[in-house]
């Protein structure tokens, strides 16, 4: 008789969850590339970012669709590199937020501290991280660093914020109503 084992590594609704989410950040940045490589711009697909809340195979997917979209950029490898890493270290520390304070949201106040606390660590790793290295490795001019953070930061707040906080909201009334995630 066949018994059901564990099977070793990820789930297939992990890994297509995180290839769909890899796939929307990847072709919303390039499909959107006019607003999407500049230090003045809005990379709509960090909207994206306040998944790893709820989804932690939101974070190889983040990263993945970073990487694949930062290989678009006129930044070159250094983008590529740093810009998918940033990435990353964000969409981990969002994770944790999420682990530390999915079951409380059901209290008012921890869903508010949810929907400020989860979009913020894409917002400040971005805007300090990549002005941080546009800068110092030459790759943009014109810009101090303050100009550049400030730049780089309108349009994470733009897009983690205005665009990413109703998208974990709107998880989240879910979660509260019915316990689950989709």
């Amino acid at each position: 008789m066949r018994q059901n084992l564990p099977q070793p590594g990820y789930s297939l609704k992990f890994l297509a969850r995180a290839a769909i989410i890899g796939a929307l950040y990847a072709g919303l940045t390039v499909g959107l590339a006019a607003l999407s490589y500049q230090v003045s711009q809005i990379r709509f697909a960090e909207a994206l970012t306040v998944l790893p809340f709820f989804f932690p195979e939101a974070i190889p997917g983040l990263f993945l669709g970073a990487l694949i979209a930062n290989l678009f950029s006129p930044f070159g490898l250094i983008d590529v590199i740093f810009g998918s890493l940033i990435t990353l270290v964000a969409a981990a520390c969002t994770y944790l937020v999420g682990r530390t304070l999915k079951k409380r949201i059901k209290k008012w106040p921890f869903f508010i501290l949810a929907l400020i606390l989860a979009p913020l660590f894409p917002v400040v790793f971005n805007s300090f991280g990549v002005s941080y290295y546009l800068l110092k490795f030459g790759l943009v001019s014109g810009y101090t660093y303050l100009g550049a953070v400030l730049s780089i930061l309108t349009g994470e707040l733009i897009a983690c914020y205005l665009l990413g906080a109703p998208l974990l909201a709107t998880l989240m009334v879910r979660y509260t109503k019915t316990g689950e995630t989709y």
